[in-house]
C-alpha cells in the first residue's frame, strides 16, 4: 500500500473542468426601466443579457421573464408579438403572441412573457440576447409596454458545457 503525505494542495485556477450537461457560468441582467412601442416594427423592450461561453461546444440556455401590457383604442383586438435577438438577428424559434379582444373600449390588457430557449453559439466571443415587441394591430393607436409602474423584466443565461 502506497501512502500520500502532502503539505499543502493549491488549486490551478488556470483550469476549468467542464463535465458535459452541467452549468459552467450563469448571468443574470434585469430592467425596470420603461418602454412603449407604438409603431409596427419590432422594438428593443431595454431587456438585455450578455454572456461570453468558454468553449465553442458549449449551449446557452436563455431564460426571460417579462411583464408587459398592450393598448388598442375602441373597435379593434390586438396582439402582440415577442421575439429574442441575438446578436442584432431574431431568433425565430422564440416568437411568442400574446392576444387580446374587442369589447369595445380602448383598455389595456397585461400579459406575462416567459421564453426557454436553448441556443448553441459556437463561439467563445461575447453573445448578446436582447427581447424585441410589436403590436401587431398596425390602426386603432396600438401600444405595446413593458417595465411600466417599476416592473422589472429579467434575462437569465446559463452556460452549459458540451
Amino acid at each position: 500500500m502506497t501512502t500520500l503525505y502532502v503539505d499543502n494542495i493549491a488549486p490551478n485556477l488556470q483550469s476549468r473542468v467542464a463535465i458535459p450537461g452541467h452549468v459552467i457560468q450563469v448571468v443574470q441582467s434585469d430592467t425596470s426601466t420603461p418602454h412603449s412601442n407604438t409603431g409596427a416594427s419590432y422594438s428593443h423592450t431595454n431587456l438585455t443579457g450578455s454572456i461570453t461561453p468558454s468553449s465553442t461546444t458549449s449551449k446557452i440556455l436563455i431564460l426571460v421573464d417579462s411583464v408587459g401590457r398592450m393598448y388598442r383604442n375602441a373597435g379593434a383586438g390586438s396582439t402582440v408579438s415577442v421575439l429574442l435577438y441575438k446578436d442584432g438577428s431574431a431568433v425565430s424559434d422564440t416568437e411568442r403572441r400574446y392576444n387580446g379582444y374587442d369589447n369595445g373600449d380602448a383598455w389595456y390588457d397585461a400579459f406575462h412573457v416567459g421564453i426557454t430557449y436553448l441556443d448553441s453559439p459556437s463561439t467563445t466571443s461575447s453573445v448578446e440576447y436582447k427581447l424585441y415587441a410589436k403590436n401587431t394591430a398596425a390602426t386603432f393607436n396600438p401600444e405595446v409596454q413593458f417595465q411600466q409602474d417599476s416592473h422589472k423584466s429579467t434575462i437569465t443565461l446559463m452556460e452549459i458545457a458540451g
